[in-house]
């Protein structure tokens, strides 16, 4: 089980906007953990949405943080 990390937030650069490289990385993430089962459709479609709407690099963390390995 992994440790939550503590490299991010405001102090390492957390509340710098999300770039669309940012958000391209975890639509990649979230489309590989879907074709993986990892996530249902339901799970899937919210933290996309979610992502398309991120303004700000910490705000696209809880959306894979629990598919990291």
């Amino acid at each position: 089980m992994s440790s939550e990390p503590n490299d991010v937030g405001p102090l390492f650069g957390g509340n710098q906007p999300a770039s669309d490289h940012d958000r391209q990385l975890v639509y990649n993430l979230l489309t590989c953990a879907h074709a993986d089962r990892r996530l249902t459709d339901w799970d899937f479609n919210q933290r996309m949405a979610a992502c398309s709407q991120a303004r700000f690099f910490d705000d696209l963390l809880p959306l894979t943080r629990d598919l990291m390995v």
